[in-house]
């Protein structure tokens, strides 16, 4: 589980294009008088450097202002930078605050990153059955991460009993998003017959879809599918292939693997 990163940042960015540096002028005089929409997207420029020089602190600082006057992205961006240090000096519990802050009214990214501080003990005092239940708010919503997350925690009984059918599930929707772990976590749960009946020619569906996502484990596991004949014909040039994949990125497995081999 990961807090989610600048990349989700300029992510919003993205949703708010800036094409001139007339625009910013306009967002500074609603922004002086006090729209929040406006103190957002003037954030928005100073972060991007779109219609004014790039000043990260700047940035932070009209966030701030429109984060206080409830706007959910301007919170959930905020507490980002108190996360990252971005244009501030880091500090966890702050994120928290102003994540909780947009978590509450509902954004699924706060949701999220809120929960994984809460169960891991970042910026606040640790809760992991608190923690899961803002992953289910923010995966109830879709959000992909926190999808996955869940199920890891219904998996290895983090936070709440062990539940192998409802982290299927969760594994199920995070898979069907494109998630290449959780593709891999589902292949395992068809291979095996964890919350699912066994079906090895699904096991090895979702095996290949996240190892065509490059994912290491969905390499090695297709691979070993491949060399045993589980679900689809036995082909070792595709398990070299597949092995020689996930070597490449330091999986030890295959590397052993393709050691007994003499590869």
């Amino acid at each position: 589980m990961k807090i989610i990163t600048l990349a989700t940042l300029l992510a919003l960015v993205m949703l708010c294009p800036i094409s001139a540096w007339s625009q910013a002028s306009k967002y500074k005089a609603a922004a002086d008088a006090g729209d929040a929409n406006a103190q957002y997207q003037l954030g928005i420029c100073y972060f991007d450097g779109n219609g004014v020089a790039k000043n990260e602190t700047m940035a932070v600082a009209w966030w701030q202002k429109a984060a206080a006057q409830g706007l959910v992205l301007a919170q959930y961006n905020l507490g980002l930078c108190y996360y990252k240090g971005i244009g501030t000096t880091q500090d966890y519990s702050k994120a928290v605050e102003w994540w909780s802050k947009s978590a509450e009214q509902g954004y699924a990214m706060a949701q999220f990153n809120l929960g994984v501080c809460i169960e891991k003990g970042i910026g606040v005092t640790a809760n992991k059955p608190l923690g899961v239940e803002w992953y289910r708010k923010s995966a109830e919503q879709g959000y992909v991460e926190a999808q996955y997350s869940l199920a890891i925690c219904y998996y290895n009984s983090i936070g709440v009993s062990q539940d192998v059918a409802l982290a299927e599930k969760w594994f199920r929707l995070a898979a069907m998003q494109g998630h290449a772990q959780a593709q891999y976590n589902l292949g395992v749960c068809y291979e095996h017959g964890i919350g699912v009946s066994k079906d090895y020619s699904k096991a090895v569906e979702w095996y290949r879809k996240s190892a065509e996502q490059g994912c290491a484990d969905g390499q090695f596991n297709l691979g070993v599918c491949y060399y045993n004949g589980t679900g689809v014909t036995k082909d070792n040039v595709q398990t070299v292939k597949l092995w020689k994949k996930a070597a490449a990125q330091g999986h030890a497995s295959a590397m052993e693997y393709l050691r007994r081999l003499g590869l």
